[in-house]
Order: C-alpha cells, then structure tokens, then sequence
C-alpha cells in the first residue's frame, strides 16, 4: 500500500459528490506468493480521515480502515462491475498482468447522510478472475 494527499481535482469532486479540502489517494496491490494479482486506487475525502481518527502516520490504521472499518462504519453501499483496458496503465508501478484486460469495480461506500465516505477502483485480470456474487436472506 502507498497513499499521498491531494487536492481536490475535477475527478475527485465528480466521484465524491463534494469539494474536500482534500483527498487521500490510496493504491493498493494484493499478492499471491508475492506475485501481484489485483490492485485498487480509493480515494477519501481528509474530513473522514479526520472524523474516524484514521492515523496517518500508521501505515496499518489506514490499510486497516480502508479495507475493514470503512465497511462497520457505513450505511450502504454501491459496486459497479464493469470492463476496461487500462488496468495496466492504472498499476503501471507494479503490473500484474500481461494482457489488456480487467474486470473492473468501483466502489461507492456511503455514510448514513448518504454523503460518499470513501470511492474505490478495483482491478481484475479477466483471465485470471471470477467474479461470484452471494446473497444471503
């Protein structure tokens, strides 16, 4: 995981659907037996890093916040599944796959006044990946 802050773009003011004074951008890669199979950008406006006590200077708490608290903490959320080429342009630092194509997932995880708490991207290889949907009543 690598993060740094930013201010607010057009971009971020588009997904968010607010104007933070600004952003921290987070870029994750998964491994498997250190090779990278995924990677994901999530962006969080710094009011919710603030309003949640997320430490910035541990690494853990925010890797820890962004892919487990962010999930207790919030109302609802929303997942798109969609198509794209540019996976490998997104983890250019680290590429993962050798073909052009990835499922991809963007993710909006909404706090109870249904502002945006933190937008995500997720990057599958489409030849590596399945994607299976459970729903429990």
């Amino acid at each position: 995981m690598e993060f740094h802050l930013e201010t607010c773009k057009d971009y971020f003011h588009r997904v968010l659907g607010t104007k933070p004074a600004a952003v921290v951008v987070i870029d994750r890669w998964y491994k498997i037996d250190k090779k990278v199979v995924a990677y994901s950008f999530s962006i969080v406006p710094i009011e919710n890093i603030s309003k949640f006590n997320v430490d910035l200077n541990d690494h853990d708490s925010l890797l820890n916040f962004i892919e487990k608290d962010i999930y207790d903490i919030c109302d609802s959320i929303t997942l798109d599944i969609k198509f794209s080429v540019s996976g490998n342009y997104a983890a250019k630092k680290h590429p993962f796959s050798s073909k052009d194509q990835f499922f991809l997932l963007e993710e909006k995880v909404y706090l109870e006044n249904n502002s945006v708490m933190a937008f995500s991207k997720f990057y599958l290889p489409v030849d590596t990946s399945t994607i299976r949907i459970n729903f429990k009543k």
